[in-house]
C-alpha cells in the first residue's frame, strides 16, 4: 500500500513537471512567434513594396524617409533589401536632419537605396556634439546609394560629406549621385563623402561649395575606388591611396549631361552590371 502511494506520488510529480515544461515551451513559442510577426508586420506595413529588386520598399514622402532613417538607427540593417525614392523630397521641416546610420554606432544601412533620379531639397544637417559630428545624408554607410541628387541645403560638422560621411565594411558604394548643397567641415569636408575607405564612388559630381581645414570636391580623405567623377581637379586629398580613373575633365555646367555621358562611358565598359543605373532627364 505504501509502495502504491509512493508510485502514485511520483507519477503525480512527473505529470506536474511535464505540464510546467510544456507551458514554458509554449510560452517561448508564442513569444518568438509574436516577435517574428511583429518584425514581419513592420516590414510589410512600414513601407509599401516587398524590399526586393523588382518590388523595392517605396519612399513616397518625407514621412517614409524618416521612418526608414529611424529603423536603421534603431538597428535594422536591411541587408539585401532595396528601397526606391519615388519623388523629390523637401527636408525643410526636418531640421536638423539626423543622418541615416549614426557614426560609430554599429547601426548602419547595408541594403540599396535608389533615389530614382529624384532629389533632396533643403537638407540642413549640423551637429554641435563632436562625438556625433561625422554627418551627411547618411552618417555611416555599409550599402549602396545610387541615382540621387542633393539639390540644396547645408551640411556642417567635423567630418562631413553630402551623401555620406563614412563607409563601413568593403561593400559600400555611392553611384550616379550629385550634390549642390554647401558642405563645411571643421576637420574634413568632401563634396560627396569624407572617409570611404574600402568603398567605391562612381559617376558622381559635386557642384556645391566645399570648405574646411581639409577639403576636396569628391572625397576628403580616402576611398577604395574613385571612378568617373567631376570635378577631377581636387577630387581627393593627399590622404587618398585608393585607385582613381576618369574619362573626362570637361568643365560642364549641366549635371544631367555630365552624368549621362559618364553612364554611357561606363556602360560600354560594362562597369554597371550589378547596379540599376538610370539616365537623368533634363
Amino acid at each position: 500500500m505504501v509502495r502504491f502511494k509512493q508510485h502514485k506520488n511520483i507519477l503525480y510529480f512527473v505529470r506536474i513537471l511535464i505540464a510546467v515544461l510544456s507551458l514554458i515551451i509554449l510560452i517561448g513559442i508564442v513569444f518568438q512567434t509574436k516577435n517574428d510577426l511583429f518584425a514581419s508586420d513592420n516590414e510589410k506595413t512600414e513601407f509599401r513594396g516587398k524590399g526586393t529588386r523588382r518590388s523595392p520598399y517605396l519612399i513616397t514622402g518625407v514621412e517614409d524617409l524618416c521612418a526608414f532613417r529611424d529603423a536603421v538607427n534603431s538597428g535594422s540593417s536591411f541587408t539585401g533589401k532595396y528601397f526606391l525614392q519615388t519623388c523629390d523630397l523637401d527636408l525643410e521641416s526636418e531640421s536638423p536632419w539626423i543622418p541615416i546610420g549614426i557614426f560609430s554606432s554599429n547601426k548602419y544601412f547595408f541594403g540599396t537605396y535608389d533615389g530614382g533620379n529624384n532629389k533632396i531639397f533643403n537638407i540642413d544637417c549640423y551637429s554641435e556634439n563632436s562625438s556625433s559630428a561625422n554627418i551627411g545624408f547618411f552618417g555611416q554607410l555599409g550599402g549602396t546609394v545610387q541615382n540621387l541628387g542633393i539639390e540644396s541645403g547645408s551640411i556642417n560638422g567635423a567630418y562631413v560629406g553630402s551623401i555620406a560621411s563614412h563607409s563601413t565594411g568593403d561593400s559600400a558604394a555611392i553611384i550616379n549621385c550629385y550634390n549642390r548643397a554647401n558642405v563645411h567641415g571643421s576637420g574634413r569636408a568632401g563634396g560627396i563623402c569624407d572617409n570611404f575607405s574600402g568603398g567605391i564612388v562612381v559617376n558622381c559630381a559635386n557642384y556645391g561649395d566645399v570648405s574646411g581645414e581639409h577639403c576636396a570636391q569628391i572625397v576628403s580623405y580616402n576611398a577604395g575606388q574613385l571612378i568617373n567623377v567631376f570635378p577631377a581637379d581636387n577630387a581627393f586629398s593627399s590622404d587618398f591611396n585608393g585607385s582613381f580613373s576618369n574619362y573626362t575633365n570637361e568643365d560642364m555646367s549641366d549635371v544631367n549631361i555630365l552624368l549621362n555621358r559618364g553612364i554611357d562611358y561606363l556602360n560600354k565598359s560594362k562597369a554597371f552590371k550589378d547596379y540599376a543605373i538610370k539616365k537623368w532627364e533634363k
